[in-house]
C-alpha cells in the first residue's frame, strides 16, 4: 500500500513478508501504542472474490481461536479497498529461515517445536477446524522459543459440507497429505501428516519427497513410501525415525489418533519403542485370519507402557524439553553442530527406564520358575485381573484379553468446553471429576487447562479422569498501578501489556498537566480482555459541548459560562448565509428562529477544547433578517 496511515490508526513501518496474493507489514498501533503486523491484500487480487473469501476466512478462523500457539487476531478492516488484518507481531524467524541455517536437527529438538504446533493444532480440531497448510513458512518462532502458527487461510471447519475445492490447490504440495493429494476430504489426520513432513524435514534437513514438478511431487506423497530418515542423516536415531514415519503412514487410522499423542511419542522417542515391544507381549496378536488393518494403529495409546504399569518403574516422569530457541549463538556447544539440547540426565534416565522395562519383558515372557514378590509381578497379577494369578505366572490368554478389553485411552482435553470433555470421557468409558476452576492467560473461561492422567495414556474402563476448568485470566488490580498524574504512553504500555483493552478519554484538568493520566475506570480491578478507560488531562481546558449547536440563543449562553467561558459577542446570520453553507431549508434540519449555529473567536468550535475563561462569540439565525449583523454584547 502506498499509505503510511491505514484508517488513522495504523502506521506502516516496513515490509516484513511478501507472498503471492498479500504482503505483510510491521506496523505500529497509534491508538493502543504497540507494535503489529498488518497482511493486507495485493490490489490486484482484492476485486477477485475467491481471494476475498481466502482472506475474509483467514480472518474468521484464526479470531475464533485463542490459544498461545496461534498467532492472534486484533482488527480487520479495508483501506483504499485493499482489505487487511492487523495480527500480533512476533519478533522472530519463520520455522523455514531456522531450518535452512541450521538443519538438521536432534530429535530433542525437533520434539520441542512439534510439541508446541501440536498443541495449536489440537486446539483448532477441538474447535472445529483444519489448518490444510501447516508448512515451516507457517511457523514462526520468536526468540524465545516459542512458536505460533500462522495463515488459517485455507483453514475449514469440521461440520463444513465439502472440504475439497475443485481446481484449487490446497496447502503446499510439498506437505500435503495423500488424502488431500487424491481430492479427498482432509481431516485432522491430514495436518498430523504435515507436521509429520515438517517433523521430517527438520531431524534430516530434507523433504521426504521431491520431484519435477507439483504433480509429480503429489503422486509420491500419494503412492512411494518415504525414505528412511537414518538413510538421510545417519545421525538420525532410528527410534526418532520410527515415530516420524509413521506420522507419514499413507492410511490416516494408522497415524496418530491426535497431534499431541505424535508430540508425546517424539518427546519420549527413547521409551517408545520399547513400550511398543512390551505392549504386544500384554496384548493378544492378530490371527491369520484378521486383515492387517485390523491391528489398532494407536498400540502405544492403548496399552499399559513401561511408565504405567503401577510399580514396575520409578514414578518420576521425564525432565520436560527445553525451549526450541533457534539458532545457536556462536561457539555453543552442539552434539555434532546440530544439536541444542543433548541432555546427560535425561539420557540416563531414558536408559534406566529402557533396561528397567526389558527386564520386565523378559520376566514376562518366562512360563514358570520361582515365584518372585515384586512390583513388577504385582503389576502384572493386577492387569490380569484374575483371582488366582500368581506372581510369577504369565496371564492366561482369556485374562489378557478382559484385561485389554477393560482398558481405555484417555483423551486429549486441554482446551476443550465442560460439556465437550465430559462427552468425550463418556464416550471413552470414564468419568469426570473437576477440580475448582483456576486463573489461565492462555485459555478462555470454562475450557479445561490441566487433566490427570494426562491424554493419551490408559486408564481402566469406569475411572476417573481429574480435570481443572480455566476461571478466565486473573484479575488486574488497577488501583495497584498508581497511574495518577503519571505520563500517558506509559500508563497505556503497562495496561497493554496485562491484556487490557485502552480507550482514551480527554479531560480538562486545572491540577494535572496535559499528557498525564488523571485516573482509570474502572479503577479497582479489570481481567485481561476488558476494556479500561484512561482518562488523559489536556490542560487547564474546557470543552465546547457539540450539543449547544441547534440550541436556543439565551440557552447556549448560559452553558457556556457555566463552564467558565465569557460569551463576548453575538451575531446573527440570515437564511441566505446558511444556504450558502448548505442549509438550504433550515426548519428541515431543526434550526428555528434564535438557535446558535455557530461559535467563532480563539480558536472555539463545538466539540473542540479551549482555554478556561477563554472569550467567544456565538453566531445564531434570524430568519427575518436580510443581511448579517453583530448583537452587542450582554
Amino acid at each position: 500500500m502506498d499509505r503510511q496511515i491505514i484508517n488513522r490508526r495504523y502506521r506502516l513501518e516496513r515490509k516484513i513478508g511478501d507472498g503471492a496474493t498479500a504482503e505483510v507489514f510491521l506496523g505500529f498501533d497509534i491508538v493502543l501504542n504497540r507494535r503489529v503486523a498488518i497482511k493486507v491484500l495485493r490490489v490486484q487480487y482484492a476485486a477477485n472474490r475467491a481471494f476475498r473469501i481466502r482472506f475474509e476466512r483467514e480472518a474468521q478462523n484464526a479470531a475464533r481461536l485463542s490459544h498461545p500457539n496461534i498467532i492472534s487476531i486484533y482488527d480487520v478492516g479495508e483501506d483504499h479497498r485493499a482489505p487487511y488484518i492487523v495480527m500480533e507481531y512476533l519478533e522472530g524467524q519463520t520455522l523455514r529461515e531456522i531450518i535452512d541455517a541450521e538443519g538438521p536437527f536432534h530429535p530433542d529438538d525437533v520434539a520441542v517445536l512439534v510439541e508446541q504446533v501440536a498443541a495449536g493444532l489440537d486446539f483448532a480440531h477441538a474447535n472445529g477446524l483444519i489448518h490444510r497448510d501447516i508448512k515451516p513458512q507457517n511457523i514462526l518462532v520468536d526468540r524465545h522459543g516459542l512458536a505460533k502458527i500462522v495463515d488459517f487461510g485455507i483453514a475449514k471447519g469440521l461440520s463444513d459440507s465439502s472440504l475439497t475445492e475443485t481446481g484449487s490447490s490446497l496447502g503446499t504440495v510439498r506437505y500435503i497429505s495423500p488424502e488431500q493429494a487424491s481430492g479427498l476430504m482432509a481431516t485432522p489426520e491430514s495436518d498430523i501428516y504435515a507436521l509429520g513432513v515438517v517433523a521430517y524435514e527438520m531431524l534430516t534437513g530434507q523433504l521426504p519427497f521431491e520431484a519435477d514438478s507439483a504433480v509429480g511431487i503429489a503422486m509420491r506423497h500419494l503412492n512411494d513410501p518415504p525414505p528412511d530418515p537414518t538413510e538421510i542423516n545417519p545421525d538420525a536415531p532410528p527410534e526418532a525415525a520410527d515415530i516420524v514415519l509413521q506420522a507419514l503412514e499413507k492410511n490416516p487410522a494408522r497415524r496418530f489418533p491426535t497431534a499431541g499423542a505424535f508430540a508425546r511419542a517424539l518427546t519420549d522417542w527413547r521409551l517408545y519403542q520399547a513400550s511398543r515391544r512390551l505392549a504386544a507381549k500384554l496384548v493378544p496378536q492378530p490371527t491369520a485370519a484378521e486383515a492387517p488393518d485390523a491391528v489398532r494403529p494407536d498400540l502405544f495409546e492403548t496399552v499399559p507402557s513401561i511408565r504405567s504399569l503401577e510399580g514396575s518403574t520409578r514414578t518420576e516422569q521425564l525432565a520436560p524439553p527445553q525451549e526450541f530457541v533457534g539458532p545457536a549463538p556462536p561457539g555453543a556447544g552442539r552434539r555434532g553442530g546440530r544439536s541444542w539440547i543433548a541432555g546427560l540426565a535425561v539420557l540416563a534416565l531414558a536408559a534406566a527406564l529402557l533396561w528397567y522395562g526389558f527386564d520386565l519383558s523378559d520376566r514376562l515372557d518366562t512360563k514358570g520358575g520361582e515365584p518372585e514378590a515384586t512390583a513388577t509381578s504385582q503389576s502384572a497379577a493386577e492387569i490380569s485381573d484374575g483371582p488366582t494369578a500368581t506372581a510369577t505366572a504369565l496371564p492366561t490368554a482369556a485374562s489378557t484379553q478382559t484385561a485389554a478389553a477393560a482398558l481405555v485411552t484417555v483423551p486429549e482435553l486441554i482446551g476443550a468446553s465442560r460439556v465437550d470433555a465430559e462427552g468425550a470421557l463418556t464416550a471413552a468409558g470414564l468419568t469426570a471429576r473437576f477440580n475448582d476452576p483456576e486463573s489461565s492467560d492462555t485459555l478462555p473461561e470454562g475450557a479445561v487447562i490441566s487433566q490427570t492422567p494426562a491424554g493419551g495414556t490408559s486408564l481402566a474402563e469406569g475411572q476417573e479422569v481429574e480435570l481443572t476448568l480455566s476461571a478466565g485470566p486473573a484479575p488486574v488490580d488497577l488501583g495497584s498501578l498508581g497511574v495518577d498524574g503519571r505520563p500517558r504512553d506509559e500508563v497505556v504500555d503497562e495496561l497493554t501489556s496485562a491484556g487490557l483493552d485502552v480507550v482514551l478519554v480527554e479531560e480538562g484538568s486545572a491540577t494535572v498537566p496535559e499528557g498525564d493520566v488523571i485516573r482509570l475506570e474502572p479503577n479497582e480491578e479489570a481481567r485481561p480482555g476488558d476494556e479500561v478507560s484512561v482518562f488523559v488531562s489536556v490542560g487547564d481546558k474546557v470543552l465546547v459541548p457539540a450539543s449547544l449547536q441547534g440550541q436556543p440563543l439565551a440557552r447556549a449562553r448560559a452553558a457556556l459560562e457555566d463552564l467558565g467561558l465569557k460569551v463576548s459577542g453575538e451575531i446573527a446570520v440570515p437564511r441566505s448565509t446558511l444556504a450558502s453553507a448548505g442549509i438550504d431549508d433550515p426548519a428541515a434540519q431543526g434550526i428555528t428562529d434564535g438557535d446558535v449555529v455557530g461559535i467563532q473567536d480563539n480558536g472555539a468550535r463545538f466539540g473542540g477544547w479551549i482555554d478556561s475563561g477563554t472569550s467567544v462569540t456565538l453566531i445564531y439565525y434570524d430568519e427575518n433578517l436580510a443581511e448579517p449583523t453583530i448583537a452587542p454584547s450582554a
